[in-house]
C-alpha cells in the first residue's frame, strides 16, 4: 500500500479519520498513549488550525526504512475528526516482497480504533496510581503513613545521612485531642488534624524531607542535612507557634496546641527506626514534664 510515496499515501487513506493530532512507536498495553507532537499533512485537506503543516515536497520525500525494524511495532496516534472529536489509532505495518528489487519492496499499512483500549488503559494505570498513593498516605491528611515512613527510613539516601549524623526527627502529639472530638464533635477534631498537617507540611523545609502522620493524633517531621540540636529546636518552636493559631469550624473557634519530642542521629545509629523510638522517648518525657 506505501512505498515511494509512504506517509501521503497512508494519511491519504486515513482521508476520514482527519488529522493526526500526535502520536509514538510502541503497543499500548505496555507504554501507553499520550501527546508528543501535533502536526498535519496538506494531504488530509481541510484548515490546519493553527497546527504545522507538512508540504508536498516532505511528503513525497519522505521513505519507510523496511529493514529498521518497521514490522516489529506499533504508532499510536491521536486523530481530531473534523467536527473536533479526538480519538486514537494504531498503526501495525507489514512489508511484502512482491517482485525482485528494492522498488517491488512494499509496506502495508493497517489502521485499528484503540480509542476504547487506550480509555481503559489511562483508566487503569490512574487506579494503579491512586491505590499505590492510598497505601502510602493518610486519607484524612495526605500526609505519609507508618508504611511509607518505614520505606523512607530504609531509603539509600536517608540510611547516608543516618551513617553522617544529619538526621532529625520531630514527634508531635496533639495536646487534649479527646476534648475536641468530646466537646465539639469528631469532625471538629478532623479539622484540628487537617489543621496540625497542614502546617506541618508548610514547614518541613522540602529538600527531601518527610512529613507524616503516624497514628491518630500523632505526627512526625524527619528532617535531612541537619547537624545540630538548636536546628530541630528552631523548627519545633516554628511548628508550635504555627499550630496553636486558632481556625474557625462551623462557626466555632478551634485552639490546637502540640507536644514535640525531638531526636538527632548520633554515630553508632544504626536504623531509622531507632531514630523514631529516641523521639517517642523524648516525647514521653516532655509529656510527663507538663507537655510543650
Amino acid at each position: 500500500i506505501a512505498d515511494e510515496v509512504g506517509a501521503k499515501v497512508l494519511f491519504d487513506a486515513a482521508h476520514q479519520c482527519g488529522m493526526i493530532a500526535g502520536g509514538h512507536w510502541g503497543n499500548p498495553l505496555e507504554q501507553g498513549a499520550h501527546l508528543i507532537t501535533m502536526s498535519t499533512y496538506k494531504s488530509l485537506g481541510g484548515p490546519a488550525g493553527g497546527l504545522i503543516v507538512t508540504s508536498d515536497a516532505e511528503i513525497a520525500a519522505f521513505r519507510y526504512k523496511p529493514k529498521e525494524g518497521l514490522s516489529e511495532r506499533y504508532e499510536i496516534i491521536e486523530n481530531i475528526r473534523s467536527n473536533g472529536e479526538r480519538f486514537w489509532n494504531q498503526l501495525s505495518f507489514g512489508v511484502v516482497q512482491v517482485g525482485e528489487g528494492e522498488e517491488n519492496t512494499k509496506v502495508i499499512v493497517i489502521c485499528r480504533d484503540v480509542t476504547d483500549q487506550v480509555a481503559t488503559e489511562t483508566a487503569l494505570r490512574q487506579a494503579k496510581i491512586e491505590i499505590e498513593h492510598a497505601a502510602t498516605h493518610d486519607d484524612l491528611t495526605g500526609l505519609a503513613n507508618r508504611k511509607l515512613l518505614k520505606s523512607y527510613l530504609a531509603s539509600p539516601r536517608v540510611s547516608r545521612c543516618l551513617r553522617a549524623g544529619r538526621v532529625g526527627i520531630l514527634q508531635l502529639d496533639v495536646d487534649h485531642f479527646k476534648l475536641i472530638n468530646d466537646r465539639l464533635g469528631h469532625n471538629a477534631g478532623d479539622a484540628a488534624l487537617i489543621h496540625v498537617s497542614r502546617q506541618l507540611q508548610r514547614l518541613s523545609g522540602g529538600g527531601g524531607n518527610l512529613a507524616c502522620r503516624t497514628g491518630g493524633d500523632e505526627f512526625q517531621l524527619v528532617c535531612l542535612d541537619i547537624d545540630s540540636t538548636q536546628w530541630l529546636h528552631d523548627k519545633a518552636e516554628a511548628l508550635a507557634e504555627a499550630i496553636a493559631q486558632p481556625i474557625r469550624f462551623d462557626g466555632q473557634e478551634i485552639r490546637t496546641s502540640v507536644s514535640v519530642g525531638m531526636a538527632l542521629a548520633t554515630p553508632g545509629i544504626e536504623s531509622g527506626l531507632e531514630l523514631v523510638k529516641r523521639a517517642d522517648q523524648a516525647l514521653y518525657q516532655v509529656k510527663h514534664n507538663g507537655r510543650g
